[in-house]
């Protein structure tokens, strides 16, 4: 177990067994820890949820049940309003005697008589309601709607109905004009109540079958829900703010469980404060448990279900894979004769297919290693023997072309002086065909100078012994110097060769000498594959730390399969407008190794015939 340990510390290795075991027992731990709560908990939420919509739906009851009441107040007051012993009273032709009995038959808690010249604060001719202590502790607001409904039926001369939801003396008030009968003119009116008291509240409750409790202003209006739920004190706290219909779960103080849910109290469209709805959540909590049951019941089924297919899979695949495993270290520290068991349960399977894959591969491996160092030993010798050529011969070529160049070159200035001075008549005067010899013989030697010179460079640069001499160099003066050397070759072709470079600009560190090389041999190129009358243009600015030089031309152009191979020794374009221009492919490829030698870069663009332009960055002169 302590040298698994260490192993796995030091190593990272951990055997195909733990493997197995160790995502088992997450995995069961995951269930039981995690899933299973979590299950439970949003199965919870969701019931919950449910809940809370139900007492909802229980909520906008208790709203439609006290607008009922309303609109039985209403009418009761409009029936009041049409009998005899309701106009007598107004008429003088009969006394209140009787209204009493008629209020206990309606079942009304109230029945009173105002006149039609009512207004704020008058008494009411008959006032058929509580005792005077009761009266007594009616709060102004609730008055105040009495008042406002009876104005209301006198001037609208209909019936209405209001509800008055206030800390004391809660009512459910009707209203209705009362008419003579004998001028049909209006004599007062009837008033029609129900108060809003624990028998009221309670009856509600019943018919519900849920405990209630109606809020307004976070005062308690009236409730049947325990008082030890604490409902008032989360109202204070301002509970009732805390969401749009908020619902927790509260204990009451025989210690049963209570869903508490506060909802809008909207009577006839109005709202008129809060209704709180409380019910039992011991059916919620068994449904939940008896869902846990069910979780944990599928979690152990699926552990034993795992714990089968583990000790399945160590008989049949792991103990193989272990024998495999030793096997394989064993060859790989350099000992082949390995062999594993093959034997199986009653089938062959991958595994056994695999073993003896491993024994078949082990004996061509064991054989194939005896040979396998004579063959190494034997062809290292024979590239060492190659490479020691190709050295030698690349040395040679390097030679050759070093000697061969400076051979050629004291020939080829003597022809070419020679020439000139025929050419200038030093030697007398020549006729047309002695010139046209003469200028071709000087034209030849120059190509040949400058293929000598091409091959000379070549040789230093793959040798590493080409000499450069970086300093301080203004560009623009090395373009003019190199404008004037090929102004000859572009008028020949009446070309237009423009400059663009600032005198401002910084000096480059490179090599003078191999700058204006580099230059010449891209403004020749444009010169040579650009037609007659076309224009080259060269400009030069600071980027990036470095300054790039640009040569531009709207000549022949490359085809893409010429671009790609266009820095490439000896290339030559397939192209027969382009081999009508003498070359030798030398040029830039040249150019390239020069510029990167003085840590530069170079690269173009190309259209096909339409013109090429190349980019070209040498470094900036450093502050000293």
């Amino acid at each position: 177990m302590m040298q698994a340990l260490e192993r796995l510390v030091k190593e990272r290795y951990l055997n195909i067994q733990a493997k197995l075991v160790f995502p088992l027992a997450a995995t069961i731990l995951v269930l039981v820890l995690i899933l299973s709560p979590l299950t439970n908990l949003i199965i919870n939420g969701r019931i919950e949820s449910e809940a809370d919509r139900r007492l909802g739906q229980i909520a906008d009851s208790v709203g439609a049940l006290i607008e009922n009441s309303e609109t039985l107040a209403r009418n009761n007051a409009a029936l009041l309003a049409k009998q005899a012993e309701v106009s007598g009273v107004f008429m003088g032709n009969t006394t209140t005697d009787l209204l009493p009995a008629i209020k206990e038959d309606l079942g009304l808690q109230e029945l009173s008589l105002y006149a039609a010249n009512f207004k704020s604060g008058d008494q009411p001719l008959f006032y058929g309601g509580p005792n005077v202590a009761r009266r007594l502790q009616v709060s102004e607001s609730a008055v105040r709607i009495r008042e406002n409904l009876i104005a209301e039926a006198l001037s609208s001369e209909n019936p209405v109905s209001d509800v008055a939801v206030a800390p004391q003396g809660s009512q459910v008030i009707g209203a209705a004009p009362v008419y003579n009968p004998q001028t049909n003119q209006l004599a007062g009116v009837v008033l029609t109540a129900f108060y809003m008291d624990d028998v009221y509240i309670q009856g509600i409750s019943q018919i519900i079958d849920t405990d209630i409790a109606i809020v307004r202003d976070n005062l308690t209006i009236i409730s049947t829900i325990d008082p030890g739920a604490g409902y008032e004190k989360l109202i204070n706290e301002g509970w009732l703010m805390s969401a749009e219909q908020p619902a927790l779960n509260v204990k009451y103080g025989d210690g049963s469980e209570h869903r508490l849910l506060a909802h809008p109290l909207v009577i006839s469209g109005n709202e008129q404060g809060t209704v709180l709805v409380s019910q039992p959540i011991e059916e919620l909590f068994s449904l939940s448990r008896g869902i846990q049951i069910i979780l944990y019941t599928v979690t152990g089924v699926f552990a034993i279900t795992a714990l089968w297919f583990w000790i399945a899979a160590f008989i049949t695949l792991t103990r193989p894979l272990v024998q495999l495993t030793d096997a394989t270290s064993n060859i790989s520290q350099g000992n082949f004769n390995q062999e594993v068991n093959t034997s199986y349960l009653m089938f062959k399977d991958e595994i056994t297919l695999l073993s003896e894959n491993f024994n078949s591969m082990t004996n061509h491996l064991n054989e194939l290693y005896t040979s396998l160092e004579e063959r190494v030993k034997l062809r290292t010798q024979e590239l060492a023997e190659a490479r020691d050529e190709a050295v030698a011969a690349n040395k040679s070529k390097s030679e050759f072309v070093s000697v061969v160049s400076h051979e050629l070159k004291l020939p080829m200035t003597s022809i070419k002086g020679y020439s000139d001075l025929m050419l200038t008549g030093a030697t007398g005067p020549l006729n047309d065909n002695q010139t046209n010899f003469l200028s071709t013989i000087r034209n030849n030697v120059n190509r040949m100078a400058t293929l000598v010179s091409d091959l000379a460079d070549i040789s230093r640069i793959e040798s590493g012994n080409l000499r450069l001499e970086p300093r301080a160099v203004p560009v623009w003066d090395v373009v003019d110097e190199v404008a004037t050397l090929t102004k000859t070759q572009v008028d020949q072709k009446k070309q237009q060769l423009t400059i663009d470079i600032s005198d401002q600009l910084p000096k480059a560190w490179c090599d003078r000498n191999r700058l204006a090389q580099i230059l010449t041999n891209l403004i020749s190129n444009a010169n040579k594959y650009t037609p007659e009358g076309g224009a080259i243009r060269v400009s030069a600015h600071q980027m990036n730390g470095m300054i790039q030089i640009s040569v531009q031309d709207n000549g022949l152009g490359m085809t893409p399969e010429d671009q790609q191979k266009l820095f490439s020794k000896f290339f030559r374009s397939a192209d027969e407008k382009v081999r009508e221009a003498p070359g030798t492919g030398l040029g830039l490829s040249i150019t390239k190794n020069l510029i990167e030698l003085q840590g530069g870069k170079i690269w173009f663009e190309s259209e096909f015939r339409k013109g090429t332009t190349f980019y070209m960055t040498v470094p900036i002169q450093k502050a000293s």
